[in-house]
């Protein structure tokens, strides 16, 4: 009796176990974050994509490249939030008040940030498409968006695991200390926190999402 083909669902249950294996081998993420900074290089070392934009590798690896660059300068901006979080927090005298807003801040700063480095940095790219701004707009959103979506959900999954910790310090320390509760920085230790715990996992996770994204913005824009 001849075996069934799998099934969608169990071809991505085997994918997904594929992943995990290899994202529990250290050797995977230094290689993997090596490729990336390979990629940065080339995408910007090849600064006008009109050269690449009739080979669908180089193109795609040029892209790749400038996501990774751009995700890493976001991040850097992103610490805006941070620093409005902690004032916040010393405004208010209120730490939960602004670990939230050191949390939304940083989140929401990079991801503006993001949006605004990517179009700038390729607002030749997008100015052949279409002749009004929401073309235009359109067509920048229909690269990027849906990376920035699947980013936002696996940091918000990922936060729900730090988020507790600093909750519970912060309770802690309003109960046992109140005086010194105020002035302990906690936006900035929650940062320092995401730092080790999320975005150790999350660089590496985005960097292989940009790998595959990539293919699907070349494709969009290959003669």
């Amino acid at each position: 009796m001849s075996e069934q083909p799998a099934s969608n669902d169990e071809r991505k249950t085997e994918q997904v176990k594929s992943y995990l294996k290899s994202f529990s081998r250290p050797s995977y993420h230094v290689k993997s974050l090596i490729e990336d900074f390979q990629k940065a290089r080339h995408g910007l070392a090849n600064w006008d994509l009109d050269e690449l934009n009739t080979d669908r590798d180089a193109f795609a690896g040029a892209f790749r490249g400038r996501l990774f660059s751009t995700y890493l300068l976001s991040g850097f901006i992103g610490a805006l939030g941070v620093v409005t979080g902690q004032v916040t927090q010393y405004v208010t005298a209120s730490p939960y008040l602004g670990f939230f807003v050191g949390l939304l801040g940083a989140n929401l700063f990079a991801t503006i940030a993001f949006q605004a480095i990517w179009a700038s940095a390729h607002a030749k790219m997008y100015s052949t498409k279409g002749a009004t701004f929401w073309t235009k707009f359109i067509a920048l959103e229909r690269d990027i968006l849906p990376l920035q979506w699947d980013g936002f959900r696996l940091a918000f999954l990922l936060i729900t695991l730090t988020a507790p910790i600093m909750l519970g310090a912060i309770w802690l320390a309003l109960r046992y200390a109140p005086d010194a509760a105020v002035i302990i920085p906690f936006p900035v230790i929650s940062a320092g926190l995401e730092m080790i715990i999320v975005h150790s996992s999350l660089i590496r996770i985005m960097g292989d999402l940009f790998e595959r994204h990539s293919w699907k913005i070349a494709d969009r824009h290959l003669l």
